[in-house]
């Protein structure tokens, strides 16, 4: 939230500086400060994109009345400086307080939604390059600027420019692809953007699209010399699948986490990612269609993936689930700093070419070699891994019917290969070597 009378933080902003301070005191590294858009007051209500407004009424203190006003609504062109100026009173604040600054800040998540304000890309860019001056001007140009942050690659175009090449998306209609021509077109805003954001929750349907959406992001901002981040993903996005149906929804959830999770870093480029929303404490998740559990009890629901909990939060009983569990062997074995790297392969079931889905991948962390396969296909298959560092591999591999990531065997590396590995269908393999 923005100052109530640009001066005084809110009491929201407050939990903020208390939850920076919990993770300095912590072995915080560092973190990034997205602002989820302007307060009612800096709107223009008479302006709106689309006639509909989504509040939240139920979550405590979130109502129209204290400006948490989620609509199309869009920021006034008088308000653009003071919103700018409110953030840089936030980072005042935080430099009082003696806590560390933000790593990167955006100015508005998901600017192209229908989230807090909607932006033009004209506004957008006055806004970042308003702010990039800014924070020179008051001692904070360490601080990088993150742009875009839409809510998928395909909704990027708006903002990022298109020139025009069109698609044509599933339920019809006509989108456009991405090119980044925004940044052509506007040297000083190329300049201002350090860092370009995306978040990844609708993935299309067609490979042709897939791949052109991460071709794109790839290499045109390889080109132009940007950093790209993956800065907000949680199942809370993805479709779900009821176990009735016959598809067994804790499996399923984990193919769609980590084949985002090598798509974005593998073929798009990512250099972070970043998960969000662990845990939604919400008093009734059924509403969200996070009520479904491995055993079937229907007072236990199943939410975002990383943890299961109760249908109402106040039985306060959660255990951690496979996408939990998988992410961690994963940053376990490849922690920040590991080197990315993209693996051939003559196995048909496999997608693994540029797109922003993809079943393989791999990572270098040191003397170590760790490879990641989604077989979604129901059939098993044994293979050889090339390549590896290290002299022997540990096979740990989670399936639709074990529900846990666990060692299955361990196999000797010879000249880099190790071969007749098993990988069970429908299952998620991680392969570490030493």
């Amino acid at each position: 939230g923005t100052f109530d009378d640009n001066s005084q933080p809110t009491e929201k902003f407050e939990q903020n500086l208390d939850l920076i301070e919990y993770c300095d005191n912590n072995g915080l590294d560092k973190y990034i400060l997205t602002w989820l858009g302007p307060e009612y007051e800096y709107k223009d209500a008479n302006n709106v994109k689309q006639p509909t407004i989504w509040v939240e009424k139920n979550i405590a203190n979130y109502t129209e009345s204290n400006g948490w006003m989620l609509g199309s609504y869009r920021l006034k062109r008088s308000m653009e400086e003071p919103y700018i100026n409110a953030i840089i009173n936030h980072l005042k604040l935080i430099e009082q307080r003696g806590l560390s600054l933000p790593y990167g800040i955006c100015i508005q998540n998901e600017p192209m939604g229908a989230h807090i304000a909607f932006v033009r890309p004209a506004q957008y860019k006055r806004l970042v390059k308003m702010l990039d001056r800014k924070l020179t001007e008051n001692g904070f140009s360490d601080i990088n600027i993150i742009a875009f942050e839409p809510v998928s690659y395909q909704t990027m175009y708006g903002l990022a420019g298109d020139r025009g090449a069109k698609w044509t998306p599933p339920s019809g209609g006509t989108s456009y692809f991405f090119d980044f021509s925004e940044f052509d077109f506007d040297p000083e805003f190329k300049n201002a953007v350090d860092i370009v954001g995306v978040h990844t929750y609708d993935a299309p349907a067609d490979r042709t699209v897939s791949a052109t959406f991460a071709y794109n992001y790839d290499t045109i901002l390889n080109r132009m010399g940007k950093r790209k981040w993956m800065t907000e993903y949680s199942l809370c996005g993805a479709a779900k699948t009821a176990p009735e149906n016959g598809l067994d929804y804790d499996i399923e959830a984990l193919f769609r986490e980590i084949t985002g999770l090598l798509g974005d870093v593998i073929w798009a480029g990512n250099s972070a990612w970043l998960h969000h929303m662990g845990y939604y404490a919400n008093d009734d998740l059924t509403k969200y269609g996070f009520a479904y559990s491995l055993t079937g009890d229907p007072n236990k629901a199943f939410t975002n993936g990383l943890v299961f909990g109760p249908k109402y939060a106040s039985e306060r009983v959660m255990k951690k689930g496979n996408v939990y569990n998988t992410l961690q062997a994963i940053f376990t074995n490849a922690p920040a700093g590991s080197v990315v790297k993209r693996v051939t392969s003559d196995w048909s079931a496999l997608n693994n070419s540029y797109g922003v889905l993809a079943d393989l991948g791999a990572f270098e962390n040191g003397n170590s070699t760790v490879v990641v396969l989604a077989n979604q296909s129901t059939d098993g298959a044994y293979i050889t891994l090339n390549n590896l560092k290290g002299t022997a591999a540990d096979v740990n591999v989670v399936t639709s019917g074990t529900y846990e990531l666990h060692k299955t065997e361990e196999k000797t590396i010879s000249g880099g290969s190790a071969s007749g590995i098993f990988i069970p269908a429908k299952s998620v393999s991680i392969i570490v070597s030493k």
